[in-house]
C-alpha cells in the first residue's frame, strides 16, 4: 500500500495483485481522477501523477474518486466511511467496501442511471456510488449493475526486466484482456491477449499462441512512432528500438505515425492521425474509432493510388493507406460497428478542388466558391471565398485583407481565429482557416473569436440578419455595419464591450474586446487597445518572402507571426516569429539578431539546433539554415539547441529540452503560467542549471541548461529578467568552495562543526623543517606588529567556534614568521597532515608587515593566510572547474571573502574575515558560542576604514553610524552589504560593512540622510523587506525595529 504525503509525487505502482493509494492521513478532502493518471488534490494541497494503482482508500473528508477501464476496488473493509464521499467507476469490474455488516447502511440503487447511495445509519455519511458492480460489506455482497469481467493490468518496474504472462498472472487470468505496461527498461516480453505498452528502452515483445492474440501499443508514446512489421522492428517514440516477434496487430501514437506491414494480415489501430499506412502483403484491415470524431470520407487518389481518410480539414486529421484492403469503422454502440473494403467506402465520397488564386483579382472573379467535397483554396488579398459544404482548408497568402463569408450557410456558424479552426461551417463541417482576417457571417446566429491580431467582422454591403457575437483577440479588431450610425442602438460597456441593436429588424450583437465599430458613415471607437501580433502565411510551394518588399512600408516594424507552409522556402523577415514549416527552409533576419525569432512551436516532434553552425533539423525531418539569427522559438516537445558565441534568446515550450547557450549572454525566456512547485536547481560548478516544474495536469517536465546567463520569467502581468546566480543558495554554495576539503582542518578527528582549540606562535628564527622554499632569510616581528597579528587573530576567532591560544612557537600547530619574498605578499600551509611539520605555518613577506593597521593590504595578507592555515583554499571560479562547487566572478572580491586576491570597486581591505569565510569557518568548526551581552557598534568613523563584517550571536545590538559625515545606507538582513562612512581618501564608502548570516541587529543610531533596511519579522518565519528612511536623527536613542 502507498500513503499519500504532502508535495507533488510521481507515483507508481508495479505487479498485478491489488495496488492500494491510500489517503489515510491526508487532512483535506482528496480529488483523483484515475483516467487521467492524475490526483488533482491529494489532500495537502498538491497535485500528483499516478500510475498503476486500482484500489483507492480516501480520506477522512469528502473526496471525488473516478476510476479507469480496468477492474478496481474504492474504500476500506476496516476504516469506518467518514466523509460524504463520491465514487464514480471506470467501466470495469468496479468494487466499493464498507467496513462493517450490511444492516448498518442504507442503499438505494436506480438501475437506469446506475447510480446509487449508501447511507451510514451510525456515522450519517452518504456515499454516491456511479457505474460500479458490486458493493461490498463484511457479511454479505449486494450486486448493483453487474458487468462482464473488464481489463486487467500489469505494469512493470523502471529496470530492464523479463515478463512472461504465462508466470506472472495467474492460470484463470490467462486469456483476460489485460494492459500491460512494462515501464522503462529494455524489456523482454511474453504476452497474449491485451494491449502491451514496452514504455521507454529497447524491448523485445512476443506474442504468445497467434500475431493477432495482442497489440503492440504506442499511444502512450511521447512523439511520432515507425512500425516496421515486415521486418519485425518499431521505433518507440521515446528513442528506442523495439523488435517484434510474432505481431500482427499495432495501435499507434497520438502523433504523425508511419507504418509498414508484414506479408500477412495486419490490423493498424489508428489514434491522432496524419498518419501514413503501407500494408503490403495480406489483407490489411484500418480500425478507426470515428466517435466524436464528426463525419469521415474515403477518397481515392488515383495519382498516389492511395486512399485518403479524413476526418477534419488539417493533415493530422487524415490517414494515408496504400496496399490496404479494409477498414473497419468503430463507434461507442458498437452495433453501429461495420467492416468494408475500401473500395466500397470511397464510393459515397465527394472529391473536392484545389484552388490557387495568386493574382490580384477583377471585380467578376472576386468571389470563390469551392465544391461539396473537401477542398484547398489558397488566395491572395482581394477574394472573398464562400463557405461550403467539407472539410475545407482555406489559406490566405500575404498580406492586405482576405475574405471568408458565410452568407450562404445552412446553420449557425462558429469561427475560432485563434485556434485556426471554423468549428462550424454552417453546413455541420469543420474547416481549417489560415491567413483569413476579414469575416462576413451568414443569417443565423453566429459566433466570431478572433486572434491577438488585426481582424475584421461583419460587412460593409450586407445589413445584419441574426444574433451575432464578435469577441476580439486582443488586437485591434473591427466590427463593420452596411448602413449609417441612425440605423443602430449602441449600448457601450467599456473595454470594448457593446450590444449593438440594428432598429430595422431588431437583432443585437454582442461585442467584445472590439476596437472600432465602422459603420457606412462614421466610425465609433470602443477601446484603444496596444497592437500585438499580424498573422501572415505563405503558401506550400517553395516561396521567397521579403518582408520589405511582402507587406506595406508602413507595417514594416509590425510584429508579425510569419508562416512559410511547406517547400523549400527563402525567407527574409525583420520583426516577428518566422515558422518555416515542413521543407528545407532558409531564415534571414534583416536587422539585428534579435529583433525576430525562428520558431518551431508548431513542430510535430523535437527539433535539433545549432546556431554556432546556422542549421537546425525540425520537426519534419527537414534541415533549414540561418542566417543573422539569435533568437528562437522552441517546439512542444524536447528540443536540444546549442548556442553560438554571440548573445541569443531562447523562448521554452513544454520542457524536456537541453540548450547549451555556449558563449554570449544567453537568455531563456520561460513562460509561468500553468506551471507549478517552480525551482531551479544546479551542479557544483555552477555549469548546469536544471528547471524543474510541474504543470496544472500533475505532469512535471524540466528544461537543461549549460553556458546560460539570464532567465526571464514572464507571465500576462509582468516580466522579470534574472541572473541564473540569482537562485544560488550562496549560504551553502559559498563556503563549499571555500573549504579545502579531506583532512585540512584541526577537528578532523571529529564531526565538520566541531569546536577546536589551535595554538600559534612568532617564530624567532627558521625552523629545521625550513619554510617550504617560497623565501628567503629570516626577519623577527616587532612587538607593536605581533600585537596587530594578535588583535586579527582574536577577531577572527570570535567569528567562528575557534579558540587560537598563543603557545611557544616551537610546539605550536600555527607557526608565523617573516622572510624576503619575492613574488608574493605571503604564504602558509593547509592543516592537511599531508603537508607534514609545515602544516599550518604563516610566512609573511617583509613589506607585507610594515603596515598591520586595520583594513590595510598587510592586514588583509595576514588573514587571507591565515583563512589557509584553517582549511580554506583559494575558490575556483564559475567556468573553470568541474564537478567542483565554484563562486561567481561577481563574487570574487574581499569584501565576499578574504581568499579573493581582488579588490572590491570601492578600493577597501577587509579587516576581518568576510561574510563567505564566515560561513566555511562555521561550517568547518561552528558557530561561536551564544554571547547574549549587548554590544554597539561604531562604523563610519575616519578611525573605522576598511571592510567589517559583523558576527553576534545575542544580545541586543546597534550599529551607531551617527558619526558619519555622510548619509549612510543600512541592510540589517543577514548576508548584506552596507555603505558608511567614508575611505581613507575621504571618498564616500560603499560596500564596507556587512552583516553576517545568523547575525541579527536589533536597531540603528544614525545622522543626516540615512536608508535602513530592516528585515521584518513575520509569523510564518520569514522574511520581508521594509524600507524605512531616518533623516537626521541626533538623539543618541537608537532606532528601533518594529
Amino acid at each position: 500500500m502507498t500513503v499519500a504525503i504532502a508535495g507533488s509525487q510521481s507515483l507508481r505502482a508495479t505487479g498485478f495483485a491489488t495496488r492500494v493509494l491510500s489517503f489515510e492521513n491526508s487532512p483535506n478532502a482528496v480529488t483523483v481522477r484515475a483516467d487521467q493518471g492524475l490526483v488533482l488534490n491529494d489532500g495537502f494541497g498538491s497535485k500528483d501523477r499516478i500510475e498503476g494503482f486500482n484500489a483507492y482508500i480516501g480520506s477522512p473528508q469528502s473526496d471525488y474518486i473516478q476510476g479507469h477501464q480496468g477492474n478496481e476496488i474504492f474504500g476500506s473493509a476496516l476504516y469506518p466511511p467518514k466523509g460524504d464521499d463520491t465514487y464514480v467507476g471506470g467501466g470495469g469490474y468496479d468494487i466499493v467496501l464498507y467496513a462493517g455488516p450490511a444492516r448498518d447502511y442504507v442503499v438505494q440503487f436506480d438501475k437506469a442511471s446506475d447510480r446509487a447511495l449508501v447511507r451510514s445509519i451510525i456515522y450519517s455519511t452518504v456515499d454516491r456510488l456511479e457505474g460500479f458492480s458490486r458493493i461490498v460489506f463484511t457479511d454479505q455482497t449486494i450486486d448493483l449493475n453487474v458487468r462482464g469481467l473488464g481489463r486487467d493490468d500489469y505494469y512493470g518496474t523502471e529496470a530492464s526486466e523479463q515478463i512472461d504472462r504465462r508466470l506472472v498472472l495467474p492460470a484463470d487470468r490467462q486469456y483476460n484482456w489485460t494492459h500491460l505496461f512494462s515501464g522503462a527498461g529494455d524489456d523482454l516480453i511474453f504476452w497474449r491477449s491485451g494491449n502491451v505498452l514496452g514504455g521507454p528502452g529497447d524491448d523485445t515483445i512476443t506474442f504468445l499462441d497467434n500475431p493477432n492474440s495482442a497489440i503492440a501499443a504506442y499511444f502512450d508514446s511521447p512523439s511520432a512512432v515507425y512500425v516496421n512489421l515486415k521486418e519485425g522492428y518499431a521505433l518507440d517514440g521515446w528513442g528506442g528500438r523495439d523488435r517484434l516477434v510474432n505481431v500482427a496487430q499495432v495501435s499507434l501514437s497520438n502523433f504523425a505515425d508511419r507504418f509498414v506491414g508484414s506479408d500477412g494480415d495486419d490490423t493498424v489501430y489508428d489514434s491522432g492521425g496524419g498518419d501514413t499506412l503501407i500494408g503490403g502483403a495480406g489483407v490489411d484491415t484500418l480500425s478507426f474509432w470515428a466517435e466524436n470524431r464528426g463525419p469521415y470520407s474515403v477518397i481515392f487518389d488515383s495519382t498516389s493510388k492511395a486512399y485518403v481518410l479524413r476526418w477534419g480539414p488539417t493533415v493530422s486529421e487524415t490517414i494515408t493507406l496504400l496496399e490496404f484492403e479494409s477498414i473497419r469503422i468503430n463507434r461507442a454502440d458498437s452495433a453501429l460497428n461495420k467492416t468494408m473494403s475500401l473500395s466500397e467506402a470511397s464510393r459515397e465520397a465527394i472529391a473536392g478542388q484545389s484552388l490557387r488564386l495568386l493574382t490580384e483579382p477583377n471585380a467578376a472573379s472576386a468571389t470563390i466558391a469551392g465544391s461539396a467535397g473537401s477542398d484547398r483554396i489558397e488566395f491572395v488579398a482581394g477574394y472573398t471565398v464562400l463557405a461550403g459544404p467539407g472539410y475545407d482548408a482555406i489559406r490566405g497568402l500575404g498580406s492586405g485583407e482576405k475574405t471568408m463569408s458565410f452568407i450562404n450557410a445552412n446553420g449557425p456558424v462558429k469561427v475560432r481565429v485563434g485556434w485556426s479552426s471554423v468549428e462550424n461551417d454552417g453546413f455541420g463541417f469543420r474547416d481549417r482557416i489560415e491567413g483569413i482576417n476579414a469575416f462576413t457571417g451568414g443569417p443565423y446566429n453566429d459566433f466570431f473569436e478572433g486572434d491577438p491580431g488585426v481582424q475584421s467582422f461583419g460587412s460593409k454591403t450586407l445589413p445584419p440578419q441574426g444574433n451575432d457575437t464578435y469577441e476580439g483577440g486582443g488586437g485591434i479588431d473591427v466590427v463593420r455595419y452596411a448602413e449609417p450610425m441612425s440605423s443602430f442602438v449602441v449600448d457601450q460597456q467599456g473595454n470594448g464591450n457593446a450590444t449593438v441593436r440594428y432598429l430595422k429588424n431588431n437583432t443585437v450583437d454582442t461585442l467584445k474586446a472590439i476596437a472600432l465599430i465602422e459603420f457606412a458613415d462614421q466610425t465609433l471607437r470602443l477601446f484603444s487597445p496596444e497592437r500585438r501580433h499580424e498573422e501572415i502565411w505563405f503558401s506550400d510551394e517553395a516561396d521567397t518572402i521579403d518582408q520589405s518588399k511582402d507587406v506595406p512600408p508602413e507595417q514594416y516594424r509590425h510584429w508579425f507571426h510569419v508562416h512559410g507552409g511547406a517547400g523549400d522556402d527563402i525567407i527574409s523577415w525583420a520583426s516577428g516569429q518566422v515558422l518555416g514549416g515542413p521543407g528545407n527552409d532558409t531564415i534571414v533576419f534583416l536587422e539585428r539578431s534579435t529583433d525576430a525569432r525562428v520558431a518551431y512551436w508548431d513542430n510535430p516532434s523535437g527539433v535539433f539546433i545549432d546556431l554556432s553552425k546556422g542549421y537546425a533539423i525540425d520537426g519534419w525531418g527537414d534541415r533549414d539554415s540561418f542566417a543573422n539569427v539569435g533568437a528562437v522559438s522552441l517546439s512542444p516537445f524536447a528540443d536540444t539547441v546549442i548556442g553560438s558565441a554571440a548573445d541569443e534568446f531562447f523562448d521554452d515550450s513544454w520542457g524536456g529540452d537541453i540548450l547549451d547557450g555556449a558563449g554570449g549572454i544567453d537568455t531563456l525566456n520561460f513562460w509561468m503560467p500553468g506551471k507549478e512547485n517552480f525551482s531551479v536547481g544546479y551542479d557544483p560548478s555552477l555549469t548546469r542549471f536544471t528547471l524543474q516544474w510541474s504543470a496544472t495536469d500533475g505532469r512535471s517536465s524540466s528544461i537543461e541548461l549549460t553556458n546560460f546567463e539570464y532567465l526571464s520569467l514572464n507571465s500576462p502581468q509582468r516580466n522579470e529578467r534574472k541572473s541564473l546566480l540569482d537562485f544560488v543558495d550562496w549560504q551553502a554554495q559559498a563556503p563549499a568552495a571555500l573549504i579545502e576539503g579531506g583532512a585540512a582542518r584541526w577537528n578532523r578527528d571529529k564531526p565538520m562543526g566541531t569546536g577546536v582549540e589551535v595554538s600559534y606562535g612568532f617564530l624567532q628564527k627558521t625552523p629545521s623543517e625550513g619554510n617550504g622554499g617560497g623565501g628567503t632569510g629570516f626577519f623577527l616581528l616587532g612587538a607593536s606588529q605581533q600585537d596587530a597579528i594578535r588583535a586579527a587573530f582574536k577577531d577572527a576567532a570570535a567569528q567562528a567556534d575557534i579558540r587560537l591560544v598563543e603557545a611557544d612557537p616551537l610546539l605550536a600547530q600555527i607557526r608565523i614568521g617573516v622572510n624576503q619574498q619575492r613574488n608574493t605578499k605571503g604564504y602558509s600551509f593547509s592543516p592537511d597532515p599531508a603537508q607534514g611539520p609545515l602544516a599550518g605555518d604563516i610566512w609573511l613577506d617583509l613589506e607585507t608587515v610594515e603596515n598591520l593597521k586595520p583594513g590595510s593590504e598587510g592586514l588583509w595578507v595576514v588573514l587571507h593566510e591565515l583563512g589557509h592555515a584553517l582549511g580554506l583554499q583559494h575558490p575556483a571560479l564559475q567556468g573553470s572547474a568541474q564537478n567542483k562547487p565554484v563562486i561567481s566572478a561577481e563574487r570574487n572580491d574581499m569584501s565576499f571573502s578574504v581568499m579573493s586576491e581582488l579588490l572590491p570597486w570601492s578600493g577597501m581591505y577587509p579587516k576581518s574575515f568576510s561574510i563567505d569565510d564566515v560561513l566555511a569557518l562555521q561550517t568547518i568548526y561552528g558557530p561561536p558560542p551564544p554571547d547574549f551581552s549587548n554590544h554597539v557598534y561604531k562604523v563610519g568613523t575616519p578611525a573605522a576604514a576598511g571592510i567589517l563584517t559583523l558576527v553576534d550571536s545575542g544580545g541586543y545590538d546597534v550599529i551607531d553610524a551617527s558619526a558619519s559625515s555622510v548619509g549612510v545606507s543600512i541592510s540589517l538582513s543577514p548576508g548584506s552589504r552596507s555603505s558608511v562612512g567614508r575611505t581613507a581618501e575621504d571618498y564616500a564608502a560603499f560596500g564596507n560593512l556587512a552583516i553576517a548570516y545568523g547575525t541579527v541587529i536589533e536597531a540603528v543610531m544614525a545622522a543626516l540622510s540615512t536608508t535602513v533596511f530592516f528585515p521584518a519579522r513575520e509569523t510564518t518565519g520569514s522574511m520581508a523587506l521594509q524600507v524605512w528612511t531616518v533623516l537626521c536623527l541626533i538623539s543618541p536613542a537608537p532606532l528601533m525595529t518594529s
